[in-house]
């Protein structure tokens, strides 16, 4: 999320109005990407897919 906010506060620096109108939207899906990402390294049961529940429902917040 550092990542991400610095990013952030760059793209914001520039005045890029595409960041500043879809701002939540965009830290939203960074944070499902992210959360996606570290259920791999979990020791969580698979659901679907191979798949554990959090990262469904990672995939669900990004639609």
């Amino acid at each position: 999320m550092a990542l991400f906010a610095l990013v952030y506060v760059v793209a914001m620096g520039r005045r890029n109005t595409y960041v500043a109108a879809n701002g939540f939207a965009l830290v939203v899906l960074y944070y499902a990407a992210q959360r996606f990402g570290l259920e791999f390294l979990k020791p969580c049961s698979p659901l679907i897919f191979d798949l554990t529940l959090f990262q469904l429902l990672s995939i669900s917040l990004s639609l």
